[in-house]
């Protein structure tokens, strides 16, 4: 559409408008309205026609209003007298029209221009609408005081809204007084938020709490959870028995909201411990059933962690874990992690019957969790090694290559626990060594049986001198790691053998191996064959600790694990604490593209929870460069161990020390890894306050230290580090002036093999 088309059409729709107003047509004043929307969201400026829709805003149809404050909110911002005539308008509806609906639907309007001069015209609408008597228009009044303390805070305690907003938690609408929870809990974020003690916790849970939909529930349970501690044993057993109708609630949701505030209330009470447990079972398994197949994995990461903190309790529903054909693939390899905390010695057999069944589906990363779950249940549980031996050495005579080498890398963890089953595994290798030729962890699994036990296998010193006589062509580091150790340990064995194999092997990987880990342990083995009696001893004992570890410890995890801090959220499905995943928002209320992470524990700063940019408060004025950079100083500056700063003292002194800032920008050859950053940092005394995580493009580091010279009085420098693109981007500033050149150069230093 041309300029000169769109012009006529929006003229056209200007007088249409004038005439639908004057004739109060609603039904093609409605039509019209729509149509001028249809151009907005299509980017055509319909901005002249703010008049006209002020006009058809006298109509009376909620729909046709809807469409006018969408368009009228979103010109009023731009313009001054546009605005003001706006908010007369809504505050004119929001005082004085019949139907609740667009009374509360102009006060949410209206709060939506965030002009804080005119607050003053608005005051008035949000204090009538806070006394209404529609549930509707209390709502939106609710969230247009927190609008409005975001927007002018002096005014909102002028106008002592949080006694009010305190006094609607106890407003008969749930809705009402979930928002004003809410909304309290905002205002009074900078101060730990609203405070939970035993009567409002006592309220909302034993009072009010089926009066709030099933959503708000999970959210205020979640809070308790977060942010509430029960004083007495009486308060949480009245607490449980207000939950217990919840574990058996149609939405998973508010069971999973249900069941972690039932761990937390008695994460102190052990006496208890097994009967919480207990309780929650049910409810955990019955959301296992479930048709959603997002709901099933949920579930299954969560259950992991409750059998970390409860071993055993699934013990008796261990088939409830067992794989169904039509289950997608995550589903299923999650519940085969299941299943190796459910073994037991009554049980053992029907799982690995089952898990048998598995080995030789057409999934073949089934095949190999399956496999590798069956010498996972072997070595941990000691009374079931014989029937996990059964199906392993079956998979071994069906010649598959795969299974073959996925069965080898199982049985080599095995053996390697318990020498005493290798007699039974051993007669069944003599038909491997084709199979695993092109799978490398098998072949290092079967080379280092050879190695092991060679002097019980016929042709194991003949396989591997095969081998040797062809490395050139072997490319797995691992094979040639396992090749080197086996061919080692075989010698001692059968010395005649193995000898030439041996000097053959170890000569090449010396001389012509490119691999360094390959050539760094030949040359450990050349310098310790030196001495035959004591390299015989240091390898055999290598093989005596091997033996000593036949059993995998369970791992149970305390109630300070982030998994039982943040159970029922993100955290315990990425496996991550959600201070790496999440992004923090900072004062100014904008979401950052970085967040901070924790940095080494190398001094006595306690991780802080900031954002790089909330700390240096970036604006967008550009730094002002220094050009005196290549002067190079006499010696690379020495900082104090002992030196810490807070991080509201580092905000300070940044800005304060804004005109002393030196900027330099070098290209790197390749960009440092988040490692290779901080170990010159640490090992030169330079503290990481805050850093992106190191997965971002762009890395930005905020670091602190106190150079040696002048004891007390020496000079404090801020450092801010950007590695972006290959390229350095070092900012200093420091309350020395004559110090700067140095610490870039010092800088430099620290990352010299990398420009």
């Amino acid at each position: 559409m041309s300029y000169t088309e769109r012009k006529s059409d929006i003229e056209e729709l200007r007088c249409r408008l004038q005439a639908a107003c004057l004739k109060k047509d609603s039904e093609l004043c409605y039509r019209l309205v729509k149509k001028v929307i249809e151009y907005m969201t299509h980017g055509i400026d319909v901005s002249s026609l703010f008049h006209e829709m002020l006009n058809a805003s006298a109509m009376h149809d909620i729909k046709q209003k809807k469409l006018i404050y969408l368009y009228i909110c979103t010109h009023a911002e731009s313009n001054s007298t546009s605005a003001l005539l706006t908010i007369n308008m809504l505050v004119k509806d929001a005082l004085d029209h019949p139907n609740p609906l667009i009374r509360g639907l102009a006060l949410r309007s209206m709060f939506n221009i965030r002009l804080a001069n005119l607050v003053q015209y608005m005051k008035g609408a949000l204090i009538k609408g806070l006394n209404d008597s529609s549930s509707y228009v209390k709502q939106n009044a609710v969230m247009a005081s927190l609008k409005l303390f975001k927007i002018s805070a002096n005014t909102f305690q002028d106008l002592n809204l949080l006694e009010k907003l305190y006094d609607l938690i106890h407003d008969g609408n749930g809705q009402v007084s979930f928002n004003a929870i809410c909304t309290v809990d905002e205002v009074l974020k900078d101060n730990g938020g609203i405070e939970w003690n035993t009567n409002l916790v006592n309220y909302i849970l034993c009072e009010r709490l089926s009066s709030y939909n099933e959503w708000n529930q999970c959210i205020l349970l979640e809070k308790i959870c977060r942010r509430y501690e029960p004083s007495t044993g009486d308060e949480v057993f009245e607490y449980l028995n207000c939950l217990d109708e919840k574990l058996v609630h149609t939405n998973k949701a508010l069971v999973m909201s249900s069941i972690n505030l039932f761990i937390h209330l008695t994460k102190s009470m052990e006496n208890l411990k097994t009967d919480v447990f207990k309780t929650i079972k049910g409810p955990i398994l019955s959301i296992l059933q479930s048709s959603s197949a997002e709901l099933q994995i949920t579930i299954l990461h969560h259950i992991l962690v409750v059998l970390k903190m409860q071993p055993n309790l699934f013990n008796k529903e261990y088939k409830y874990f067992f794989i169904k054909f039509n289950e997608v693939s995550h589903i299923k390899y999650k519940k085969l992690e299941i299943l190796l905390e459910v073994v037991t010695e009554g049980n053992v057999q029907n799982v690995i019957n089952e898990i048998t069944e598995y080995i030789h589906n057409s999934d073949i990363q089934l095949s190999y969790c399956s496999i590798k779950l069956i010498g996972s249940i072997a070595i941990r549980y000691p009374y079931g090694i014989n029937v996990c031996l059964t199906p392993l050495i079956e998979t071994l005579k069906c010649e598959v290559d795969y299974l073959t080498a996925y069965t080898l890398e199982a049985l080599h963890e095995v053996v390697s626990r318990n020498k005493s089953i290798a007699s039974l595994i051993l007669p069944e290798l003599q038909n491997c060594w084709e199979l695993v030729q092109h799978h490398s962890n098998g072949k290092a699994s079967l080379i280092w049986l050879y190695g092991e036990f060679g002097e019980a296998i016929n042709t194991a010193p003949y396989k591997l001198e095969e081998l040797i006589n062809d490395i050139e062509h072997e490319h797995s580091s691992t094979v040639k790691l396992a090749l080197l150790t086996s061919i080692v340990k075989l010698f001692f064995k059968r010395p005649p053998e193995c000898h030439k194999a041996m000097k053959k092997y170890i000569q090449y990987c010396v001389d012509e191996e490119k691999n360094m880990v390959v050539r760094d342990k030949a040359l450990f083995y050349l310098r310790l064959l030196q001495d035959m009696e004591k390299a015989k001893s240091i390898i055999d004992q290598g093989v005596e600790n091997l033996e000593a570890g036949n059993q995998y410890p369970y791992t149970i995890i305390d109630r300070n694990d982030f998994r039982v801090k943040e159970f029922n959220s993100l955290s315990v499905l990425y496996n991550q604490p959600s201070s790496i995943f999440c992004h923090i928002n900072n004062s100014r209320g904008i979401i950052n593209d970085e967040e901070i992470i924790d940095s080494p524990r190398t001094d006595i700063v306690e991780p802080q929870e900031v954002l790089v940019d909330t700390i240096l408060n970036f604006t967008d004025d550009e730094p002002q460069t220094s050009n005196t950079m290549h002067q190079q100083p006499t010696q690379i500056v020495q900082f104090q161990h002992d030196f810490t700063m807070e991080k509201d003292e580092y905000q300070k002194l940044w800005k304060s020390l804004q005109s002393t800032n030196a900027t330099s920008e070098i290209i790197l050859k390749m960009s440092p890894s988040n490692e290779q950053v901080y170990h010159p940092l640490n090992e030169n005394n330079m503290k990481v306050l805050a850093a992106s995580p190191p997965t971002h493009s762009k890395r930005r580091y905020l670091i602190y230290s106190k150079m040696n010279e002048g004891g007390d009085s020496g000079a404090v420098i801020l450092v801010e580090l950007v590695f972006e693109n290959n390229i350095l981007i070092t900012n200093v500033r420091s309350n020395q002036e004559n110090t700067k050149n140095e610490l870039l150069v010092t800088i430099h230093e620290y990352f010299k093999d990398f420009i």
